[in-house]
């Protein structure tokens, strides 16, 4: 009888706040869950009989999961699928397609010639193809350019030409860096998605906006998440176009930003339960968890209770610059999350503002160790 839900969780905080949250659900089900532990999806070993299902809470091991799904027949994503996904240069602008949005402008350069000869001259972010949290081990990872042109002049201002294309040529676990248009990335939009056989399900949309200090600190800045059903509209709309792609049961999570006339971008996909909507649902929403496995397993219709307030904000501190755990980035450990919400959204973002008001974050002590 496969009655155990494996459940991999990195070595953070956040990870396993999502692995508790689905081990609860389960045992409500009557199922075995099992957390493992792992930083990377090689250390992950086959339970062997009994694996109803392998459930990623981080997306460095989508993979592991995939690949134990694949090999136990449990319907899950299958593991080229989850490479494709998991791969920023492929999916985003994959997915983009599907869903009818125009891709952003990206390269993978090999060399300082791939730069060169690139025809978009706008300005920049460079990204590790498979990184997930905003945190890179090396230093250009994630740093805005001017445009090309100015990346290959701050690359040889700080003599890493050499290390930064032998890593493109020779890339680690986090995948070669991708040059992507760079947007104001202030204001943002986010929807999960489920996918089972008969269901593609939306939930947990949320708007956000990053706001600088009242100070006017360049990297401690405050994101405000406001979660209700009327958020990010159009992602709403688009979403359920996946379901024809019958990729098997799984969660997604995916994230946009607004260009120039307020047109929508795909700029992340996430291949697990983002952090903020399973924080916000364990306050909020307490079977959240609960009916989203149900629907997952036994593909149940995905039905919420309407939330306590039809609006529900989170707060969080954010650091630009963020020191790793040993592990490597953990939001939790450099983002707590404050939770609030009102009659709408309006009243959400006042009590946010009220209570960010009456506090002053440590931040040193809000830095990973």
């Amino acid at each position: 009888m496969r009655d155990q839900l494996l459940l991999l969780a990195a070595p953070s905080r956040e990870s396993r706040d999502k692995a508790d949250a689905f081990a609860a659900a389960a045992r409500r089900l009557s199922l075995t869950p099992r957390i493992v532990v792992a930083d990377r999806p090689e250390r992950i070993g086959d339970p062997g009989p009994g694996m109803r299902f392998a459930l990623a809470c981080s997306d460095a091991l989508a993979p592991a999961a995939a690949r134990l799904n694949a090999r136990h027949d449990t319907g899950g994503f299958a593991p080229e699928t989850i490479a494709l996904l998991g791969d920023k240069s492929l999916g985003v602008p994959y997915v983009s397609r599907l869903l009818g949005l125009m891709p952003l402008p990206q390269l993978v350069p090999r060399t300082p010639d791939d730069i060169r000869a690139w025809r978009y001259r706008g300005p920049v972010i460079a990204k590790p193809t498979r990184a997930s949290g905003a945190w890179s081990p090396e230093p250009w990872g994630y740093r805005c350019f001017a445009d090309g042109a100015a990346l290959l002049d701050w690359l040889h201002r700080e003599d890493l030409t050499a290390r930064f294309f032998a890593a493109q040529r020779a890339p680690g676990p986090l995948g070669p860096i991708m040059l992507q248009q760079a947007l104001d990335g202030s204001r943002s939009e986010g929807a999960g998605l489920l996918l089972t056989g008969s269901q593609a399900v939306v939930f947990g949309s949320c708007e956000a906006v990053f706001e600088p200090d009242e100070d006017g600190g360049a990297c401690r800045r405050w994101r405000r998440a406001v979660y209700h059903p009327a958020a990010a509209r159009l992602l709403r709309r688009r979403l359920p176009r996946l379901k024809r792609q019958r990729w098997g049961r799984g969660l997604l999570h995916l994230q946009l930003l607004r260009g120039r006339r307020g047109r929508r971008h795909l700029t992340d996909i996430n291949l697990r339960l983002s952090t903020g909507w399973s924080w916000m649902a364990d306050a909020a929403l307490p079977q959240a968890h609960y009916r989203l496995l149900c629907a997952l397993l036994f593909d149940r219709p995905l039905v919420f209770d309407p939330p306590p307030a039809p609006a529900i904000a989170i707060d969080l501190v954010h650091e630009a610059v963020i020191a790793p755990a040993a592990q490597g980035f953990d939001k939790a450990a450099a983002a707590p999350s404050f939770i609030t919400y009102g009659d709408s959204a309006a009243d959400c973002i006042a009590r946010a503002d009220a209570f960010r008001a009456g506090i002053a974050p440590a931040h040193d002590r809000e830095i990973a160790a």
